[in-house]
This record gives C-alpha cells, sequence and structure tokens, in this order.
C-alpha cells in the first residue's frame, strides 16, 4: 500500500510577512527577502539565484501593497482548510506498490513569489501568484504530489538517464520518462483543470491549459518530439538537447505537457487506468509502448509509419 502524507509549512511565509511588514521601497524589500531566502534551506541550490536577484523572482511592489498581502493571507487561509483535498483528489489514482510505502510531502507557501519548483527534499515551494484563483492553486500542488510520486518510483535506470542525460540513449530516456510523468500527474487532475478552463479562468499554475485539447497544438507537438528522437545520435546530442530544452518552457508549444496529457487519455482509452498507473519497475518506454498500441490516429505523428520510428 502507498500511502501518502501532505503537511502544511508557514515559517517562511511568516518570516517573509514579519519583515516586509515596513518597508521603504523596492530596494530595501530586496533586502530583506534576500535575508529570510539565505535563512531557510528549503530554497536550495535556487535560493542563491533568488537572494542575489529578488527583484527577479518576487513581486517587490506588490509585497507592499495591502491589497497583495489580503490576497496572500486568504490564500495562505485557503491552503490551510483546504489542504487535505489536494491529497484526498489523489485517492483513486495512487499506483500499486508490493512493499508499504509512506511518501511525505512539505508544501512551503511563498508569499510574492513568481515561481514554484520542488525542495531538495521532495517538497513544494509554492509561490502565491496573485490574482489566481484558489482551486487553480490548490490543483496545482494536487498535480505536484503524483510528480513527486512518479519521481520516488523510478528505477534505477530512469533515475540515471535523469541525472546524466550524456548519451543519446539516456537522453531518449530522460524525455520519455518527463512525458510520461507529466501525462500522469496532469491526468489525475485533468477533469478539474478542463471545469476551471470552461469557467473561464485566468490560468497562472497552468498557463497552457487552453491549449491541452487544441488538436493543431497536439499534432505539432507530437509531430516535433518524433522528429528529435528519431535523428537523434551522438553527433546532434547538444544541439537536440538544447532544442528540446527550449520547447520545453515554449508557451506556445508546451511540448512535455500537451504529448503527456494526450498520450495518458489514449492509453486508458484503449487499455484501462490502471495501464497508465502501475508504475512500479516500469521504464517509460512501456507508457510509449501502450501508446504505440492504442487506437489513436496522432500516435503516428509521434512514432512516424514504422513501429515506434520515433522513440526506438
Amino acid at each position: 500500500m502507498l500511502d501518502l502524507h501532505v503537511s502544511l509549512h508557514d515559517a517562511i511565509f511568516r518570516d517573509l510577512r514579519a519583515a516586509l511588514a515596513a518597508t521603504s521601497d523596492d530596494r530595501d524589500a530586496a533586502e530583506r527577502i534576500a535575508a529570510v531566502v539565505a535563512d531557510h534551506p528549503e530554497f536550495g541550490a535556487e535560493g542563491q539565484f533568488l537572494s542575489r536577484h529578488p527583484g527577479d523572482y518576487f513581486a517587490l511592489a506588490g509585497l507592499r501593497s495591502s491589497e497583495v498581502w489580503a490576497d496572500q493571507v486568504a490564500k495562505m487561509d485557503y491552503l490551510t482548510e483546504r489542504l487535505t483535498e489536494s491529497s484526498s483528489l489523489l485517492s483513486p489514482y495512487l499506483p500499486t506498490v508490493t512493499k508499504p510505502r509512506e511518501i511525505s510531502i512539505a508544501v512551503h507557501p511563498v508569499p510574492g513569489l513568481t515561481t514554484s519548483y520542488r525542495t531538495p527534499d521532495g517538497g513544494q515551494l509554492l509561490g502565491l501568484y496573485a490574482g489566481a484563483d484558489r482551486r487553480e492553486m490548490l490543483l496545482y500542488l494536487s498535480y505536484t504530489y503524483y510528480r513527486e510520486l512518479t519521481h520516488a518510483l523510478q528505477t534505477p535506470a530512469s533515475v540515471q538517464a535523469e541525472t546524466d542525460p550524456s548519451s543519446p540513449e539516456r537522453f531518449r530516456t530522460a524525455l520519455m520518462l518527463q512525458i510520461r510523468n507529466e501525462g500522469l500527474a496532469h491526468y489525475v487532475i485533468l477533469r478539474q483543470l478542463r471545469a476551471l478552463r470552461a469557467e473561464g479562468i485566468e490560468f497562472h499554475y497552468f498557463p497552457y491549459a487552453r491549449l491541452i485539447d487544441d488538436a493543431d497544438t497536439v499534432s505539432r507537438a507530437l509531430a516535433t518530439c518524433g522528429r528529435l528522437l528519431a535523428g537523434l545520435d551522438g553527433s546532434n546530442l547538444r544541439a537536440t538537447s538544447a532544442e528540446a530544452a527550449r520547447l520545453l518552457k515554449d508557451p506556445q508549444l508546451p511540448l512535455v505537457g500537451v504529448i503527456g496529457v494526450h498520450a495518458a487519455e489514449a492509453v486508458v482509452a484503449s487499455h484501462g487506468e490502471r495501464a497508465l498507473f502501475d508504475l512500479e519497475h516500469r521504464e517509460p518506454d512501456d507508457f510509449f509502448s501502450r501508446y504505440a498500441g492504442s487506437d489513436d490516429p496522432l500516435r503516428y505523428e509521434l512514432f512516424g509509419t514504422g513501429p515506434h520510428a520515433g522513440i526506438a
């Protein structure tokens, strides 16, 4: 049995709120933020960049606004009241494991932070984005939890490929792994994400949400990924890695998320949900093999006309 335990930690929130209670200007705010970041190891290696250039990562002017702080406090209160919902959403989708296992995730809300990322110990630094719908924020946490689950269940070969994608084979595995993990993490929140999209909310944590079901975007993403992987060899690894890195962050073609969601739904449609969530001891090749064996006509954009042409 796999048990997921999520906890909320407010130390960073409290320290930043106290430090910014009376700031004279953006420079003063930046210095105070840098001091708080330096005091909290949860920021990890990225904390060096945040403390050196806080103006690039924190909404400084907003953090001197009482209106913005009211929003930040409301978000913190919402998390305190509803955090259990963010983990209970995952209950129907937890992978089966051969031995009992616990995964603990600490959530650290950070006022004014304009990004969110994983802490060194597998927790989550959550930027409280001004103007974001609180329901989207909670849904984003559910997504990050599942990403952490997939990370915890990765095979040694997948971990090695992700840590050191220095050969064509490892790079291919690392990219496939990202796509699979993004697909699963998005799948578990997809119904709620589409419901928010239907309401017409402005997305902050999922800025690409409106592209997920766009047929042209999906087709282009699959074709682009197939092209990258089919032509990959030792001579073009560096150039291919650079192009892939650019595409991963491109808001007009969010390659990993768009492909992952589409392929995950295709796998479920053809093979059922358990085929998607049985992760233990499975390489990402298994996910792509199941997608190749699905009925999705767009799979040929990724694989070509030959079996697994794009990923083999």
